[in-house]
């Protein structure tokens, strides 16, 4: 229970990483037509993710967390700047695709992200339903 539980409170903490590139998704979620509408309403559930969200969060949480630690050595052995911004683009798209294979926008996902960070009732409600796994 200690280790799932440090397991997870590593990849809540890699998965806030996503928020670099948070301008980089949203432009591509306006190319991929998501609206306005469909933001608000996301924002407006962000009090209460349900427990199917809780699970896909930390699945795609833990992805992400995978994806960071193999990127940053190729990333700091780069030979030039040019190829540290590709393996930073590529690993930035990993990351996109994981969140969204989740079935989470990112937007979702870091609305999800945030109110873990300080909502210790949410935590809590993560940690029993990966316990039930």
């Amino acid at each position: 229970m200690t280790h799932q539980f440090y397991k997870i409170i590593t990849a809540l903490t890699t998965a806030l990483g996503i928020v670099l590139f948070t301008s980089v998704v949203f432009a591509q979620e306006s190319q991929q037509g998501q609206t306005p509408s469909s933001a608000m309403q996301e924002e407006q559930n962000v009090s209460s993710p349900s427990d199917s969200e809780l699970r896909h969060f930390a699945n795609a949480a833990t992805d992400i967390q995978k994806i960071q630690q193999n990127a940053l050595p190729q990333i700091q052995q780069a030979k030039s700047e040019d190829d540290r911004i590709k393996l930073q683009q590529d690993a930035q798209q990993k990351m996109i695709s994981a969140v969204q294979s989740h079935k989470l926008t990112i937007n979702r996902y870091q609305q999800i992200a945030s109110a873990m960070q300080t909502d210790q009732a949410l935590q809590k409600k993560l940690m029993q339903l990966m316990q039930k796994k």
